[in-house]
């Protein structure tokens, strides 16, 4: 999974990261099953803080494109 995240856009980083995972869905990159990174795995790459995915991640699931299992 590639995201480039844009400092200067004004989109909030969390958003900028909801939006890529849609858009690798959308293209087929992500299928149901794949397991995406860790919080912690994904806030290391993209140098941000791990409350930023949280909050992405947790966007994903109320919107009920992803759902999570603690844990795993």
């Amino acid at each position: 999974m590639i995201i480039h995240l844009q400092s200067d856009s004004g989109v909030p980083f969390y958003i900028q990261i909801a939006d890529a995972v849609r858009d690798e869905i959308c293209r087929g990159r992500i299928v149901s099953g794949h397991k995406l990174p860790t919080v912690r795995e994904l806030a290391s790459k993209l140098r941000v803080n791990p409350g930023t995915v949280v909050a992405a991640y947790d966007l994903l699931v109320a919107d009920g494109i992803l759902s999570s299992r603690q844990g795993s």
